[in-house]
């Protein structure tokens, strides 16, 4: 997966929150990354009064370079510090994986996986209490790109049934030329916040970037749209499920 500025730029908001509570942070991607942003880490690591020469060839030196003591990847194969798992299942009944993470990262992978359950479960299980979890995916155009495409109202109501804290949420290119920052002190549903973009006139593919921090030890539930809430519900069995306590 390529590592765009997005994502660098994502990664280096997060870093002095992660590594305020941890002494030995650790950092594990779903997709094994290719860099494609050198100059803009030069400064980064300047701006964090890190020395902006130390060797930067893979992205692993990128997050060693912020702090970080530790980096995994997740992919099909074992390229680029990756370890090889199927991300279609859940990764800690099926490989026993159990590991957990202060930074979680899907970028540009989770848009090629059937199974988007076992996706955000496994970036749920992976990040430790406190730790932060970042998506970086598929929003506008990406035509035959992945299998999904991403709507922003997706991780609005992911964050309010797994009581994740939305720190960032996003709409931007790759590149950052095209960059919108939503409000989280708003409420998302009443603000028409995508209406009033005018997405349709880009003329560069659009992805969305979310970045959440994880307040409890809960085990994932998979969300219902939030725009509907609970007020359409009358099945006692379907409230329970989507609004019992944990």
């Amino acid at each position: 997966m390529a590592y765009n500025v997005l994502i660098t730029r994502l990664v280096a908001a997060t870093r002095n929150d992660i590594l305020e509570k941890n002494v030995n942070p650790t950092v594990i991607e779903l997709g094994n990354q290719t860099l494609k942003t050198g100059k803009l880490i030069k400064k980064i690591l300047t701006g964090f009064n890190i020395d902006p020469t130390v060797p930067i060839g893979c992205v692993k030196d990128y997050y060693l370079a912020l702090g970080f003591k530790k980096y995994l990847a997740i992919d099909v194969n074992t390229d680029k510090d990756a370890v090889a798992m199927d991300l279609n299942l859940n990764i800690t009944e099926y490989y026993k994986f159990t590991e957990k993470f202060d930074l979680v990262t899907n970028n540009g992978t989770g848009e090629h996986c059937f199974h988007q359950y076992n996706v955000f479960l496994n970036t749920h299980n992976l990040c430790k209490l406190g730790g932060h979890i970042i998506h970086v995916l598929p929003f506008y155009r990406f035509y035959d790109h992945g299998f999904y495409n991403f709507h922003p109202n997706l991780f609005v109501s992911l964050a309010a049934h797994n009581q994740y804290k939305l720190k960032k949420l996003i709409i931007a290119s790759s590149d950052c030329e095209i960059y919108h920052e939503f409000d989280i002190t708003k409420n998302y549903f009443t603000s028409n916040f995508i209406n009033n973009l005018n997405v349709d006139q880009y003329k560069k593919d659009i992805m969305i970037g979310v970045t959440y921090e994880k307040t409890n030890f809960n085990q994932f539930k998979m969300p219902i749209q939030q725009v509907y809430g609970g007020k359409n519900i009358n099945s006692n069995d379907i409230t329970q499920r989507y609004y019992e306590k944990t």
